[in-house]
This record gives structure tokens, sequence and C-alpha cells, in this order.
């Protein structure tokens, strides 16, 4: 049952990285349109051929890919077992997709490692599969012994102590993962210590396609940080009090982020309030750059409430099915950097959420603060060029004109705020 549940997560967070990625608004003479790019549920699939390899080993003590044997005609006769039927033909569509340095969830590597044991991957030569019967005349080999051969090595890899370690810190990690979004989700809508309500915004933070090539990892970081120091110094981002994102590659799509944010209710448009957001990061922080994915589009909506419900826009503290669905996003974007991680050099965070706003008296504001820097998910030295940045009233930097009670830096907003937060 556990396994079941498992695959059923596996499957659902691949899906809902398909659903931030595959998609992309793009424009060709003058004309938008929606382009899509490769899928990345081919890694279930592969967990799926891993995992069955265990299950049978568990069960019978082997594992049977292909049989082979010479009839009475005297040419060599072949049979698929249930592991062949389900899986041979889908070996040279994985191994073409593999990308060098990435690193994938447990299960896939294992059969990323079994490959390059047996020099299938990681070869001068690139390893092609024929079909059943046919021999590999450059090794002398027939290609069902090559799969035979390559589940013997799954099995291997899967028993190894390095591979049960991992699975161990993994569980640990997503228990953790579970209890920490748990917390952070129930925190902000907490009547003691958080707010009323809350409008939330789902963006997917890209890179325009004739620059996603040269966009590094660091670049990736680096406009993160610029985009939530803003808060401190930008009147429309200072709405933005919490937040939650990850650093996803795509085959297609390259480095961006996914970002969830907690606005203040400044306005009933959740979509126009994102859009502004969206184009901030174009224009301004990827200084042209920047593409974006608006996930608050009003005909996105309706497809949410079909499958998992809508987790997005206004958000009151009552309601129930909209926070139990924007608490399955949270996790599952989580769950996603155990799925998939990016490539990169260390142990760099793929996953991060800010700390939880304090809840901010009514009334005339004495210094001015926009957000607890505590447990923000970036480093210290990011948080020191942060907190540099925080406009003071009363101070050279600070604006003049009317200020709102919402809000403690002194800026007035672009917009009309349309709706204040209550506290309960």
């Amino acid at each position: 049952m556990n396994d079941f549940i498992e695959d059923l997560e596996a499957q659902e967070v691949l899906a809902r990285h398909d659903k931030r990625n595959r998609y992309e608004e793009i424009e060709i003479n003058g004309r938008k349109m929606i382009r899509q790019n490769h899928s990345m549920r081919y890694l279930f699939t592969i967990e799926q051929f891993v995992k069955e390899v265990e299950k049978q080993y568990a069960e019978k003590g082997q594992a049977k890919g292909i049989r082979e044997w010479v009839g009475r005609d005297g040419f060599m006769k072949t049979k698929p077992y249930s592991l062949g039927k389900a899986y041979y033909g889908k070996l040279n569509h994985w191994i073409e997709r593999y990308r060098e340095g990435t690193r994938y969830s447990a299960h896939v590597e294992a059969f990323h490692d079994a490959s390059k044991d047996l020099g299938i991957l990681g070869g001068r030569k690139r390893f092609w599969f024929g079909e059943f019967g046919d021999t590999d005349v450059r090794h002398d080999k027939s290609y069902a012994e090559w799969f035979n051969e390559m589940i013997v090595k799954i099995h291997e890899r899967c028993q190894s102590r390095k591979f049960r370690e991992r699975m161990r810190l993994l569980e640990i990690h997503w228990q953790r993962s579970i209890d920490n979004v748990t917390a952070f989700e129930q925190k902000l809508f907490c009547p003691d210590t958080g707010w009323a309500r809350w409008l939330v915004i789902e963006l997917t933070l890209k890179y325009e396609s004739k620059y996603r090539g040269s966009i590094t990892l660091d670049d990736v970081i680096k406009h993160r940080d610029t985009f939530f120091r803003s808060r401190n110094y930008n009147s429309m981002m200072s709405c933005i009090k919490a937040y939650v994102w990850t650093i996803e590659e795509g085959e297609d799509t390259g480095f961006h982020l996914h970002v969830v944010l907690f606005c203040l209710p400044v306005t009933k448009d959740d979509e126009r309030l994102a859009n502004q957001i969206g184009d901030y990061w174009e224009d301004i922080v990827t200084e042209g750059r920047g593409r974006y994915w608006n996930n608050n589009r009003a005909d996105l909506k309706p497809s949410y409430e079909r499958k998992h419900g809508i987790g997005v826009g206004l958000i009151e503290h009552s309601d129930r099915e909209m926070r139990s669905s924007l608490l399955v996003n949270l996790l599952y974007l989580a769950k996603a950097e155990q799925q998939l991680q990016v490539r990169a050099e260390g142990n760099v965070h793929t996953f991060g959420m800010s700390g939880v706003p304090k809840k901010e008296k009514m009334g005339r504001p004495r210094k001015g603060s926009v957000v607890d820097f505590e447990n923000d998910g970036v480093g210290q030295s990011e948080r020191v060029g942060r907190e540099s940045s925080v406009v003071q009233q009363g101070s050279a930097r600070a604006a003049t004109g009317p200020t709102s009670r919402a809000y403690k830096t002194g800026v007035p907003l672009l917009f009309p705020i349309e709706a204040t937060v209550s506290a309960v």
C-alpha cells in the first residue's frame, strides 16, 4: 500500500512539474502562441521499472527480462517476460533523455548507474538497443543479454548501502518538509499570529529562449535574491509578506524559479497583480531577459477546480477547501526537490520558505520594517544586503506622500487599495 501511495505521489509530482514548465507563451510574427515542451513523466516510468525489478526479486528471488533459446530449426528464439514487454521498448528513449550532472531520484539514479556499469551510458559511442532477437555486432552479444544484465545490475545497485542510506535520509527529509510546510501554512492563517486572508499568487519565472543557454544557476540565485529583496524598496512588491520558492530545471526551459507569494489583499484582481509582478521580473529583475507564466489566470482556474482544487487568489482563513488545495500545492512543490534536482556543484538548496511575518498592529507605525527576516530561506550574506536596503520612515530615501496603514515603508502604492487586511 505504501509503495502504491509513493507511486501516486511521484506521478503527481512530475505531472505538476510538467504543468509548471511544459507550457509557455511565445510570440511569433506578432501573434502569441502556447508552446508545449518535453514532458518529464518518463522519469516515473523508470521508477516503476526499477521498483518492479526489486519487487520480483523480493517475491521470486530473481527478475526475468527476456528468455532466449535455440529452436529445433536452429534459429534463435526470444520470449519477453513482463519486464521485457512493459519496458524494453522504452530503453532508448530513457537513455537519450539522460543528462550528465543532473541529480535524479534514488530509483532513477539506480537505473542510470546500472547503465554506466555496463557501458551503456558514458561511453564514447552512443548505445542503441535493437529489436528482439537482434545481436549487438560490436560486442558480439544479443540485446536480450544486455537487458537481462541490466536487470541484475539494477538489483545490485538497489541493495547497496549507499542506495539504502539515501532512501533513509530522503524519508527523513520528506517528513521534515511536510512538518515545516504544514506549520508554515497554519501560522500564516492563524488568528493569533497570522492574517485573516491572503492574496496568493503563483508564478513560474523563466527566461527568454535566446538567453537560456547562457543562464547559470548563479544567475538564477542572484535574480531570486533581487526579486525578494525588492519588497523593501518597491511599493508594488512590498505587498508580498511571505513566500515559498523552488529552483527547477527543464530540458527546454532551462533554469527557472517557481514561486508562491502571499500578498496582502490590496486588490481583488489577483490575475492583474500577478501580471504586474511578472512584468517586474521581466523588465527590472532580469533586465529584459525574463519571461513568466501566470498561474492566476482566470481561464486556468476551472481546470484547477476539476483536478485538485483552486489554491490561488484570495483565500480566507475559514475557507478550508481552498486552504487544503494551497497546502497540497506547497507539499508537492517541496516533494519535487527529491524527484528531480538541478545540475549543481556541491550542496545547493533548491527549495525554501520565508519566515512568517509578524502581525502588524493597526495604527501609525514607529519604525519601518516590511518583513520578518528570520528563516527566509536565503543566506546570511544575502540577508545583510537586504536589511541595508529597507526604507525607513523619515529617511532621505523614503518617498513623500500618504502612507497606507498596512505598509511601513512610507512608499505609496502604484495602484489603489481596494481591500485592506483585517486581523481576526
